[in-house]
C-alpha cells in the first residue's frame, strides 16, 4: 500500500513537472491540491486518524500527526507550507479576481519559484516513504510537543479509536486508487511503444497495395467489390481515432512507419524494415518533447491539407451528369463535409486543453516520466536492432551506399533510410543531453523558504 501510494504520488509530480516545463504553468500547478492531500490523507489514514470532513480538517490533521508524535518538528513545518501552498493555487482564479494585495503577492510569488515547490514534493516523496513505513510499524519520533509518548495499540487523548495499523484505507472521497494501468510500469511504458511498432509495421504494409492485395486474396475478400467511398470514410474516420486516443505516440509510429517503407524498398525484406521501424520507435522515445510536438504537429496539418485538398474531387466525381458546378452545389456539397471535419479536430483540441483532459499515454512516454523511469533496455535494443539489420542485410546497404556512392538516383530508398537513421540517432543523443541539462537547471531563482535539510 505504501509503495503504491509512493508511485502514485512520483506520478503526479512527474506530471507537475512535465506541464511546467512544456509552459503549462497554470495546468501544473492544479497537480499541487491533489499531490498534497494524498500525501496527508494517506499519512492520516495510516495513523488512523478519522476524517472528520470539517473544512479545517487539514490543519487539524498535521498537527494531529505532529501532537501524536508520528512526525517531526521540520515534517510539521513542511507540511503546513505546503498547505499553504495547496490552498493558494486552489484558490488562485478567486485570488486573481479579488482585492487582497497579500494574497496576490504571495500566490505570485509561488508562481514565480514554482521549480522549487516541484523540488519540495519530489522530496516529500521520500519524506512520506519513511514515514508512512514507521506509522505502519507503530514507532513514534521524538520532537517539541508536550504530548506523551503511549504505547502503541493504547487509546490517545481526543480520539476515540486506537491508533496503529489498523485502517490501512486512504477516507472516501479524497484521491483514488492507482489502477493496474497506472501501477505497472511496463504498461505505462512499454505498451505504448510496442503499440507504436505494431501500427508502424501495419501502416508501412498497408502502404503497399499489393500487400493488402494478397492478405485479400488469402481470405477470399474481394476488394473490387468494397465501395471506395467507405474506404475513404474508414481512413477519415481513422485518423480522428489517432487523433483523439493515440496522439501521444504520432511521431512514433510516423518515423517508424517512414523507415518500414524506405528499409523495404531498399531492401526487399520485410524483416529487415521492422528491425528498422522498431529502433526508430525507441529512438524517437527520447527526442525531446519539442521535435516530437513538432512531428505530431506536422502530421496532423499535413493531413487536414490531404483532406482539404481531396474531398472535392471525390465529392466532384459522384456528381450526376446534369449537376451543375456551381456555387450552390459547393456550398452544399462541398463545403459542409469538409467543415465539419476540420471542426471536429478543432473542437476535440479546443476540449481536450479546457478540461485538461490527459489522452492516453500521455504521462507515460513524457520527457519527465522516460527521466525518472528511463528504458533500461532502450539502448540495449537500439544497438542490436541496429546491428542485426546492418549484419543481416550488409550486401544491400555496401552495394549501394559504397559502390553507388556517385550516383545517388542509382539507390534513394537504402540513401535516405539510412541518412533518416542516422538523423535519428543525432536527435537521439541531443534528445538525451538536452534532458538531462534541464533537469539539472530545473532550479528558478529561490526566494521561498521552509525547513528542509
Amino acid at each position: 500500500m505504501i509503495q503504491e501510494k509512493a508511485e502514485k504520488l512520483e506520478e503526479i509530480t512527474a506530471r507537475m513537472a512535465e506541464k511546467y516545463r512544456n509552459g503549462a504553468r497554470k495546468e501544473a500547478s492544479k497537480e499541487i491540491p491533489e499531490f498534497f492531500e494524498m500525501l496527508l490523507y494517506s499519512l492520516t489514514a495510516f495513523a488512523g486518524i478519522p476524517d472528520t470532513g470539517n473544512s479545517d480538517f487539514q490543519v487539524t490533521a498535521i498537527n494531529t500527526l505532529y501532537t501524536e508524535k508520528w512526525i517531526t518538528d521540520n515534517e510539521k513545518n513542511k507540511l503546513h507550507k505546503l498547505r499553504k501552498i495547496r490552498n493558494a493555487f486552489a484558490h488562485q482564479e478567486k485570488i486573481d479576481n479579488g482585492n487582497d494585495p497579500d494574497a496576490k503577492a504571495e500566490l505570485q510569488g509561488y508562481r514565480e519559484n514554482f521549480a522549487q515547490i516541484i523540488e519540495w514534493c519530489r522530496k516529500d516523496i521520500e519524506m512520506f516513504r519513511n514515514r508512512a513505513e514507521q506509522i505502519a510499524d507503530g514507532k513514534h519520533v521524538e520532537n517539541s510537543s508536550d504530548q506523551q509518548i503511549i504505547e502503541n495499540g493504547a487509546r490517545y487523548s481526543g480520539y476515540g479509536v486506537p491508533y496503529g495499523r489498523q485502517q490501512k484505507t486512504v477516507p472516501e472521497g479524497t484521491s483514488r486508487e492507482a489502477t493496474w494501468f497506472e501501477k505497472t510500469f511496463f504498461m505505462r511504458v512499454y505498451i505504448p511503444i510496442i503499440l507504436a511498432s505494431v501500427l508502424s509495421v501495419l501502416f508501412g504494409l498497408l502502404y503497399d497495395m499489393s500487400d493488402l492485395a494478397e492478405i485479400a486474396e488469402q481470405h477470399h475478400v474481394n476488394l473490387d467489390a468494397l465501395s471506395s467511398e467507405w474506404v475513404l470514410i474508414g481512413i477519415y474516420a481513422l485518423i480522428v481515432l489517432l487523433f483523439l486516443f493515440l496522439y501521444h505516440i504520432t511521431p512514433h509510429f510516423t518515423c517508424g512507419s517512414a523507415v518500414f517503407i524506405l528499409a523495404r524498398n531498399a531492401t526487399g525484406s520485410v524483416l529487415c524494415a521492422a528491425l528498422l521501424a522498431v529502433m526508430t520507435v525507441l529512438l524517437v522515445t527520447r527526442f525531446s518533447y519539442r521535435l516530437k510536438n513538432a512531428i505530431t504537429h506536422v502530421f496532423y496539418g499535413f493531413w487536414i491539407l490531404i483532406y482539404l485538398f481531396s474531398v472535392p474531387s471525390v465529392i466532384r466525381s459522384h456528381l450526376g451528369d446534369n449537376e451543375p458546378l456551381d456555387l450552390y452545389t459547393v456550398l452544399i456539397r462541398y463545403a459542409p463535409p469538409m467543415l465539419l471535419y476540420v471542426l471536429i479536430f478543432v473542437a476535440a483540441a479546443f476540449i481536450i486543453k479546457r478540461w485538461d483532459i490527459n489522452r492516453p499515454f500521455s504521462l507515460s512516454l513524457s520527457e519527465v516520466m522516460i527521466h525518472v523511469r528511463p528504458l533500461h533496455l532502450s539502448i540495449g535494443l537500439i544497438l542490436v536492432l541496429l546491428a542485426a539489420a546492418a549484419w543481416l542485410y550488409r550486401d544491400t546497404w555496401m552495394h549501394a551506399l559504397i559502390l553507388r556512392t556517385r550516383d545517388f538516383y542509382e539507390s534513394p530508398s537504402a540513401f535516405w533510410t539510412v541518412h533518416l537513421v542516422m538523423t535519428a540517432i543525432l536527435f537521439y543523443i541531443l534528445g538525451n543531453r538536452k534532458r538531462k541539462r534541464c533537469f539539472q537547471d530545473l532550479h528558478l531563482n529561490v526566494q521561498l523558504t521552509r525547513e528542509d535539510p
